[in-house]
């Protein structure tokens, strides 16, 4: 996940942070939202993580 990450961050421009400054979060969201976040992730061929970290990464992004 982290490799795919990497390479999405890459593609998109963006500055890869330390080994040290990666974190960690748990969160519980609803079987119908990460169903259809597993199905997006799918299509555009990468893990759930890769897709829910650059989702938050541009939403973060576009705020500060």
């Amino acid at each position: 996940a982290i490799a795919e990450w990497i390479d999405a961050a890459k593609a998109l421009g963006r500055e890869l942070p330390g080994p040290s400054s990666l974190g960690q979060w748990r969160q519980r969201v609803p079987r119908s939202l990460h169903e259809k976040l597993k199905i997006v992730a799918a299509r555009e061929g990468v893990s759930l993580n890769s897709y829910v970290a650059n989702v938050l990464a541009e939403n973060v992004g576009r705020v500060g």
